[in-house]
């Protein structure tokens, strides 16, 4: 049994080293050929255009892998069922759940594997390859990520101070409707909210006009109201605020985690962030969850052929997908409560999966 298990391990990640490759390489075939025009009426240059793909490749294994393991599954098991191996193997007196044990084992280290890969590697070439696109391939003036202006944008300047600006601008230097809070751990120890502000770049230092000042010390507030004041110990400038700001998938686990915490000790909505915390989570437990409902599945219909497993593979992983966009988005926009909305895809397939799996032949 041991030599058994050794050449389905093997036989295994062969099949899904290939198909990875293969899937990897039509969706980027696909995605060039969408987008061929555009490259040609922008000129863009072949070395721009491997370089965006290669750091585009990192976010594919990720977003790919769930499918190409059920594809190997249809493709090994199949095979297997077509042959009547799996019919040898049952009659011999080895139960088919110590096979499915072996890969299921794959599967939670390819999910341990997700995980980390996601968060060590893709969140810093996905930010290269859109950067790329923008300013090599599509030639864009203005660097995405280098904006020069933004709406509601909460931004962090070292460990206790927290902005909100519901606009501001590194044109003008200016800003509107902004709260400016100073935090001694995760206590609150100054606010400041003012209807406008100008940031004097000379002497690097903000001036807000039409505000109130609020100081807590020894569980009491005092409050100040003023015209125009000026804070000089404030010198973050608005180009600085807007170009340190990250999107929420360029931020590794650990970050995230941070910002939502001070977002939360700060009073602001997180939904969004609370959402896209657990989906980090729950999407690389997809590597497990797809093989806990394919392996069964592929015991009914492993003898239909690769073409049918091929087909039903890329139905039901696109399926998946959906499911899971959908329910992330409700959760973004709290329809859903940000952990149950990123749980519900993996419930409905390990739920039929389970119930495939007690109908499977031992």
């Amino acid at each position: 049994m041991k030599k058994f298990y050794r050449y389905l391990v093997i036989e295994y990640l062969r099949l899904l080293f290939i198909l990875l490759l293969g899937v990897i390489f039509i969706y980027l075939l696909v995605h060039f050929f969408e987008r061929i025009d555009k490259y040609v009426e922008k000129k863009a240059n072949l070395e721009d255009l491997f370089l965006y793909y290669l750091n585009f490749v990192p976010y594919l294994i990720v977003l790919l892998l769930p499918l190409a393991e059920m594809l190997a599954v249809f493709f090994l098991i199949g095979d297997m069922e077509k042959s009547n191996e799996m019919m040898a193997i049952r009659t011999s007196g080895i139960d088919v759940f110590k096979i499915f044990k072996v890969i299921f084992f794959m599967g939670l280290i390819f999910s341990i594997f997700s995980f980390l890969f996601n968060e060590f590697v893709v969140c810093k070439t996905l930010k290269k390859s859109e950067e790329i696109m923008y300013m090599k391939i599509e030639k864009r003036r203005i660097n995405p990520f280098k904006r020069v202006w933004a709406r509601k944008l909460v931004y962090w300047s070292g460990k206790n101070r927290l902005y909100y600006f519901d606009w501001i601008s590194a044109i003008s230097n200016s800003a509107r409707k902004i709260i400016v809070m100073d935090f001694e751990g995760d206590k609150l120890v100054r606010r400041i909210d003012a209807f406008t502000g100008d940031y004097i770049l000379k002497d690097s230092f903000w001036i807000f006009y039409n505000g109130v000042l609020r100081i807590f010390k020894d569980e009491e507030e005092f409050l100040t109201r003023f015209i125009r004041r000026r804070f000089k110990d404030l010198k973050d400038a608005p180009f600085e605020i807007l170009t340190s700001r990250k999107k929420l998938e360029y931020m590794n686990f650990l970050e995230l985690k941070t910002f939502i915490r001070r977002l939360r000790n700060s009073g602001f909505d997180y939904k969004r962030e609370l959402t896209e915390f657990y989906y980090r989570f729950s999407f690389p437990f997809t590597c497990v969850v797809i093989l806990i409902f394919a392996l069964p599945l592929v015991s009914f219909v492993g003898k239909e052929g690769k073409s049918f497993g091929f087909g039903i593979s890329l139905v039901l992983a696109f399926f998946y997908w959906a499911l899971f966009q959908l329910f992330k988005n409700l959760g973004y926009g709290g329809q859903l409560n940000p952990f149950i909305s990123v749980i519900i895809p993996n419930l409905v397939f390990l739920s039929i999966g389970f119930i495939l799996l007690r109908r499977v032949k031992r």
